[in-house]
């Protein structure tokens, strides 16, 4: 909730600094703010899910130890 109300109060009052307009440039500004952050934090969120793909997984000797399992007893 306070996320929310901080990402409003900060789209209006830039808004309403840039335009210098009085009280409905900042509605203006604090709704272009909230579609603006949320189409930001969707499209990113897409596109590190996209990227997860091209990840390595890289084996070294800081790995556990893989047990070897023998079938025939010697």
């Amino acid at each position: 909730m306070l996320t929310a109300l901080i990402i409003l109060g900060a789209g209006g009052g830039l808004c309403v600094t840039i335009t210098g307009g009085g009280w409905k440039a900042g509605v203006i500004g604090a709704f272009l703010g909230g579609i603006l952050t949320c189409l930001a934090m969707g499209i990113t969120s897409w596109w590190l899910i996209g990227l997860q793909r091209y990840k390595n997984e890289i084996h070294g000797p800081w790995d556990p130890a893989r047990p070897i399992i023998r079938r025939h007893w010697d």
